[in-house]
């Protein structure tokens, strides 16, 4: 997988016009993580709740942002201690103050 990644960012709290789309570099999972290749996303109700502001305090978000908590891909690295491996296949809903760029381990492997 080449370096680099294209993701929607959001520079600040606002609505969906303050989006872009970046090449961002691509992180590597830790122990514990997954990387994957993102074959669908959705921004959802409570992304776009999440970027208003609207939920600030109780659930901030650090910027640049990159939202998108409904995903479905393809394993392409996995850290020591997961139970994927490459190539697996995974669909994920998760913790919507959690940037999409972060790594985490899904629950479900389909």
């Amino acid at each position: 997988m080449n370096g680099m990644m294209r993701a929607v960012v959001a520079p600040n709290y606002g609505s969906p016009a303050v989006l872009t789309v970046e090449d961002l570099q691509i992180p590597r999972p830790d122990p514990g993580q997954i990387q994957l290749r993102v074959a669908a996303a959705a921004l959802n109700g409570c992304d776009l709740d999440l970027l208003s502001g609207q939920m600030a305090e109780v659930a901030p978000l650090e910027f640049p942002h990159v939202p998108g908590s409904d995903f479905a891909g393809t394993v392409t690295e996995a850290g020591d201690g997961t139970v994927t491996e490459a190539g697996d296949g995974v669909d994920a809903v998760v913790d919507l103050a959690l940037p999409a760029d972060r790594l985490i381990e899904v629950s479900r492997v389909v």
